[in-house]
């Protein structure tokens, strides 16, 4: 009776550990939101209608915002720019959304909004066929990312001391459901009256946008702050706009002196604006060209 109850315990903890950690299990298998890569998808409905606009008639862009990212998307500032209003009147050209859910175990497909822009069609000039207006949909929007890994901590650089973990120096990873991504880490051993660890991590932008301001809301080594900056920053040494590049170095200092060596977890969480362009294009067309075609 005491190894059925045992047993029953241990399956209680488990669960209550997988539904803690953002993962789901359905018959036997268990998905983990936040790995890999995520993005916010952006796509027109409507898109095959648009290019053969017919002269001074309403029209309609219908866009669809779906977030596949294992966080939520907040403030999200969507405007279209580029139209020629002699050809295009759009209205409104900006729209807000204050929040679209990520994918987790409450809601496993993300959040969903469709938004429409109502438009008015100009004249052709005479004896033109079309006139076609590339534009942008520009999707500006807050999240986050979160990066946890077990570590670790041994300061013996030859491995005489203990028979204990041992320092993996370079390590990969697939990304943590965001564009934001830590995509690979190198673990150096300091020497001297004072050993300790720097962790070198490597940031790369893994989305179809602009990374234009990264945070370092917490670093922490087995629930002791850590000592990070981003590599270069003096004035604001948390945060970083990747502006054009796709990988940044963030350097975390974490005091260890510790002969013996021991695992413990490594955790990081970010905070950063995203800006998405998305490139498409109006058409008006004379009526006989749209009949015919």
């Amino acid at each position: 009776m005491k190894k059925v109850i045992s047993l029953f315990s241990l399956l209680l903890i488990a669960a209550l550990i997988t539904s803690c950690s953002g993962t789901q299990q359905i018959s036997g298998v268990t998905t983990n939101y936040k790995i890999g890569s995520g993005d916010l998808n952006v796509k027109l409905l409507n898109e095959a209608i648009l290019q053969k606009i017919i002269p001074g008639l309403e029209f309609k862009i219908i866009a669809e915002l779906d977030n596949q990212l294992a966080y939520d998307a907040k403030n999200l500032d969507i405007v279209i720019t580029g139209l020629e209003p002699s050809y295009f009147q759009v209205y409104p050209l900006e729209q807000k959304i204050t929040l679209l859910q990520g994918k987790s175990i409450t809601n496993p497909a993300g959040d969903k909004e469709i938004i429409e822009f109502s438009g008015n069609a100009g004249s052709l000039v005479k004896s033109a066929q079309y006139y076609a207006n590339k534009y942008l949909l520009q999707i500006n929007y807050d999240s986050a990312m979160e990066f946890q890994d077990t570590v670790c901590i041994n300061t013996d650089l030859y491995g005489v001391n203990d028979a204990g973990c041992k320092v993996q120096d370079k390590l990969s990873y697939p990304g943590q459901g965001a564009v934001l991504a830590v995509s690979k880490m190198e673990q150096v051993v300091i020497p001297g009256s004072s050993a300790g660890m720097q962790f070198r991590i490597f940031l790369t932008n893994r989305g179809q946008g602009e990374l234009k301001k990264v945070t370092l809301d917490k670093s922490e080594l087995g629930g002791e702050a850590l000592d990070c900056k981003f590599q270069g920053e003096i004035d604001k040494p948390l945060e970083y706009d990747f502006k054009d590049k796709q990988t940044v170095l963030l350097l975390c200092d974490a005091a260890v002196s510790e002969q013996i060596s021991y695992q413990t977890i490594l955790a990081l969480d970010f905070s950063y604006h995203y800006k998405l362009n998305k490139k498409y294009q109006l058409k008006i067309v004379n009526p006989n060209a749209a009949l015919v075609s």
